[in-house]
């Protein structure tokens, strides 16, 4: 009996030190960056206080120059850490710069001036600038031409063409 508790005791105290580092490479990366951590190329998963030093592991942009950061380089880095028992899930991860066209044109989008709501219009003409209200008659984005209708005396209802320009902003070209 107290050699069998001996064994299990010295199994357990051995796979606590022992220290695996999980290192599961995602396969494509965005980025515009000079360089990027582990943990955002990388799912890292393990029992031990080198899954915390791996997380933070920086690598530079010249390491992925031929857009790939390859399981050496991620070898490398890991072991200029101090960290010797890990196993890598993966490759490569590819590095694509970032593209950020489509978040551009949701912003743009968000930005539109909706049909209802109140803008203000101005008209420049040399060192004069006239600024008044009126409502979008249609949604718009910015650079769309736009009917915007003015209250006159008397509720009267004028209507002007003008450009969006910025959030709730039209300008009028007379």
């Amino acid at each position: 009996m107290r050699v069998l508790f001996a064994t299990m005791f010295v199994i357990a105290a051995v796979s606590v030190a022992y220290a695996d580092v999980r290192v599961f490479l995602y396969p494509r990366y965005s980025t515009n960056e000079k360089s990027v951590k582990l943990s955002e190329v990388a799912w890292i998963d393990g029992d031990s206080d080198d899954v915390a030093k791996a997380r933070y592991i920086e690598i530079v942009s010249a390491s992925y120059r031929d857009g790939f950061i390859d399981k050496n380089e991620i070898i490398r880095a890991l072991r200029a850490r101090g960290i010797e028992e890990f196993r890598i899930i993966g490759n490569a991860v590819r590095v694509v710069p970032y593209d950020d066209t489509e978040e551009k044109l949701d912003k743009l989008a968000q930005h539109a001036v909706k049909k209802g709501d109140a803008v203000k219009l101005y008209v420049r003409s040399g060192k004069i600038l006239l600024e008044t209200h009126g409502i979008a008659s249609a949604d718009a984005l910015p650079g769309d031409e736009i009917a915007i209708e003015l209250e006159g005396a008397k509720n009267k209802k004028k209507i002007v063409k003008g450009i969006v320009r910025e959030e709730h902003t039209v300008e009028v070209k007379l």
